[in-house]
């Protein structure tokens, strides 16, 4: 997928709880679903940026996410030349 395209991704986010708990009480992972502009794509992460600038090439509301987490990753291309 190029970098720049409008993507939506699954992923899977870590999950923390305080103190002592049971087995029971123990937080478990969470599912997320993110819609974005694909701002950079390596072999073991993807950034995506709820925000880009066409005329300075600038992102804003960038959130990097470990591909091992990625369950989904798909291009939201029918919406190709109707966002503008």
């Amino acid at each position: 997928m190029k970098d720049g395209s409008l993507v939506h991704v699954v992923w899977i986010d870590s999950c923390a709880t305080g103190g002592w708990n049971t087995k029971k009480g123990l937080a478990s992972a969470t599912i997320c679903e993110s819609v974005g502009w694909l701002a950079s794509s390596t072999k073991e992460t993807i950034t995506v940026a709820g925000h880009k600038s066409d005329a300075t090439g600038e992102w804003n509301g960038a959130m990097t996410i470990p591909r091992v987490a990625v369950r989904k990753l798909r291009g939201l291309s029918s919406l190709k030349g109707k966002v503008r």
